[in-house]
């Protein structure tokens, strides 16, 4: 019965029809929604440039001069290039493993390194300066404790947007998550300079255990693209010119182990299924340069101007 089953799915199959076939696989495997819609864009766009109507001539060459078409004609970056790639492979080794395509490996082009954006520790301390509260509104009030949260667990921003009430613990002293990339359930620590913000915000937002944490002034979720502008305000009234959400998840991630702290509990707090995807933190950010920088350098050493410096910075 083995051997009839796989003659059977050998037999030729339309591309858009492998293509429906692999995404039902991804909902029944209960992928997320944003992840469904990753993979639904990049095959469509696979699928609008294929110019075959079957699968079967799809080999690495095929993919090799799908990454040209990208690299040439959408002028798409490497980041785009390798995530495109990254779903084709999957929906490729999809079919290897129903014997709809005959085995072959798929190489994601290498993309630049680019160092992770951070906000500095003058702008972190800037930014969690409390509001004057007999001034400031209920949304500048909530964009900081929004950054209070973010700065002490390095959630996603849809991560954060997804608490609700409920899901604090202050006796334990731990945050549930459930809206997380992976769709693993996860439980972290809550700091207790962050426990004491949320208590003081809540008496102020009120609301019910099922309610979201963060919310608008009617009561409602707090949406991304309000998150976002409420945070730019917020940092623009503070005189940080930077911003960016996920900025402050890089910044948690580079302090974590600036201050010592070790990757397989940075890999938990993130909620990364690999750990080489902490590793890349660890990477970038485990050797910080300007430390003890000019008492090793060469030039701060031997120059003779070394003392001349030294006393005209001090004067």
């Amino acid at each position: 019965m083995k051997k009839i089953r796989v003659q059977q799915e050998q037999e030729s199959m339309a591309l858009r029809d492998g293509i429906g076939k692999f995404i039902t696989r991804c909902k029944v495997k209960n992928l997320s929604p944003r992840t469904v819609h990753y993979y639904e864009s990049d095959l469509q766009r696979f699928a609008d440039w294929y110019d075959g109507d079957t699968v079967d001539g799809i080999d690495t060459e095929t993919v090799e001069r799908y990454v040209l078409y990208l690299q040439t004609e959408t002028k798409a970056n490497d980041a785009t290039i390798a995530s495109n790639v990254r779903a084709v492979r999957a929906f490729l080794y999809y079919l290897m493993d129903f014997g709809h395509l005959k085995q072959f490996t798929v190489h994601v082009p290498r993309q630049e390194q680019k160092v992770k954006e951070t906000y500095t520790q003058s702008e972190i301390v800037a930014l969690l300066k409390k509001p004057n509260m007999k001034k400031c509104t209920f949304a500048e009030f909530r964009s900081w404790v929004l950054i209070n949260y973010l700065v002490g667990t390095g959630n996603r921003i849809a991560t954060a947007l997804a608490v609700r009430i409920r899901d604090l613990d202050f006796d334990d002293c731990t945050i549930r998550l459930n809206t997380v990339k992976n769709r693993r359930q996860q439980v972290i620590p809550m700091a207790q300079t962050l426990k004491a913000v949320l208590i003081d915000y809540l008496d102020i937002r009120g609301g019910k255990p099922d309610d979201f944490l963060f919310c608008t002034e009617t009561g409602e979720q707090l949406s991304y693209a309000g998150a976002r502008d409420g945070v730019y305000d917020f940092n623009k009234s503070r005189g940080v010119t930077t911003t960016g959400l996920h900025r402050f998840r890089h910044s948690f991630a580079k302090s974590w182990i600036l201050s010592g702290g070790d990757p397989f509990r940075l890999q938990k707090m993130l909620g990364h299924s690999d750990i080489s995807v902490t590793k890349q933190y660890v990477s970038m950010f485990g050797i910080d340069l300007k430390k003890d920088f000019e008492r090793f350098n060469p030039l701060d050493i031997y120059s003779p101007n070394r003392d001349r410096i030294s006393v005209k910075h001090t004067a």
